[in-house]
């Protein structure tokens, strides 16, 4: 009899531990599939607005060149004034013309670096397009290959496992339905998971006639084991 039961315990223990390995399975399921349905719809949204951000932010970059320019103008200015008032020799003059040539190239390096930013704004955004563009038939690739490996699984919904996604713009709702039907299937693992682990506790006592609270199954073979098992 009491090798019976350390036999079963033995089935809990392996049993426990095929749960677990589900579990984390899921999860990387669920991880994998929140990824690629955050890069789908980051693809979408960059391509679907495209056209309208690269107006936005060339007249941006026109803007800044537009104010560079007349900063410029303002410093050319201000260096003339200033070179005047060098000549006419008048100290206040020359005072207030030394501060408005300072003023002047403030307004003109700011302006400068304005307008490097937003070229480097534009270049940065018309590299996000060329990744997204090169992204796409990643993505999609990584869909295929995931929707395959959800076919089959005992616990995800056919239903859902047997969806063809076309395109990206249906990767987005795909993702939602995915991870809710990883989500049950999880909740139903780790519950199946945890009825192996009480019954294996449950088990461990009655051989040793003691509470026994291990967190995995193989936990409490290693103490049956290790004490003895008293009434065996």
């Amino acid at each position: 009899m009491a090798d019976e039961r350390l036999v079963y315990l033995r089935e809990l223990a392996a049993h426990e531990e095929s749960l677990a390995a589900e579990v984390h399975e899921l999860d990387e399921l669920a991880r994998i599939t929140a990824g690629v349905r955050e890069r789908a719809c980051h693809v979408v949204t960059v391509l679907e607005t495209e056209g309208d951000e690269r107006a936005r932010l060339t007249g941006r970059e026109d803007e800044a060149a537009a104010s560079l320019v007349e900063r410029a103008a303002e410093l050319e200015a201000a260096e003339r004034e200033s070179a005047e008032a060098e000549r006419d020799g008048d100290d206040g003059r020359r005072a207030e013309a030394a501060r408005r040539l300072v003023r002047a190239r403030d307004a003109h390096a700011a302006a400068g670096q304005l307008l490097a930013e937003r070229r480097d704004g534009l270049a940065g955004f018309e590299q996000t397009v060329a990744d997204a563009r090169r992204d796409g038939p990643v993505i999609e690739r990584r869909v295929s290959k995931l929707a395959s490996t959800l076919q089959g699984r005992p616990r995800i919904p056919t239903a859902v496992a047997a969806v063809a996604v076309e395109g990206l713009h249906e990767v987005g709702p795909w993702g939602v339905a995915v991870r809710a039907a990883l989500a049950v299937a999880r909740s139903g693992a780790a519950a199946e998971r945890d009825g192996a682990l009480r019954q294996a506790n449950e088990l461990g006592t009655v051989l040793l006639g003691e509470d026994v609270v291990a967190t995995s199954a193989a936990a409490v073979i290693s103490r049956v084991e290790a004490e003895g098992g008293r009434h065996l």
